[in-house]
């Protein structure tokens, strides 16, 4: 493997793009096999920056644990995410922002059509909505993403209102 990782890191610029995932086998259940991957991958990105790859881990401020990866080598700068978000929201680390000299990222919303509601005014109207059901004696549902949303929801809304249910797995996150 260090003939490979000796070339990738001589030969990296601009076009090259790396993700580092360390696997292994099912044998061993999830408690023993996440460590064991993330200590793979840790091996790989240790040695890469021994070969001049600096790689760094910033908050996307999207959900719990998302990150933006910073890359840099030769004097380049490359960050890469997925899903971000600008506007803090009190369940993650906030977007950090990264300067870079390219910036990789998906964007399900990025047309300008796309425009939302601040956190504030969006809760304002849930919060409304659920009062009013309330005072109607109707129960309120709000059906969200297991991870993101639902914590998103669960931090946002007035709890004073009413009795919140959510599924076991949402809780502890």
């Amino acid at each position: 493997m260090r003939p490979a990782l000796d070339e990738a890191s001589r030969d990296l610029d601009e076009q090259v793009r790396i993700t580092i995932v360390g696997h292994t086998d099912s044998s061993a259940g999830d408690a023993v096999n996440g460590p064991l991957s993330l200590d793979r991958a840790e091996t790989v990105r240790e040695y890469l920056v021994h070969h001049g790859v600096r790689l760094s881990l910033h908050p996307a401020g999207h959900v719990l644990g998302s990150a933006q990866v910073r890359l840099e080598h030769g004097g380049r700068v490359w960050v890469a995410s997925g899903d971000y978000k600008l506007e803090a929201d009190g369940t993650c680390a906030p977007f950090e922002p990264v300067r870079c000299d390219t910036f990789i990222t998906e964007s399900t919303f990025g047309l300008p059509i796309y425009r939302w509601p601040s956190q504030a005014a969006l809760f304002s109207e849930i919060d409304a909505w659920w009062r009013r059901n309330a005072a109607a004696g109707r129960a309120s549902v709000l059906y969200a993403y297991a991870l993101g949303k639902a914590q998103r929801l669960l931090h946002g809304v007035d709890a004073s209102i009413g009795p919140i249910v959510s599924h076991g797995a949402v809780e502890p996150l």
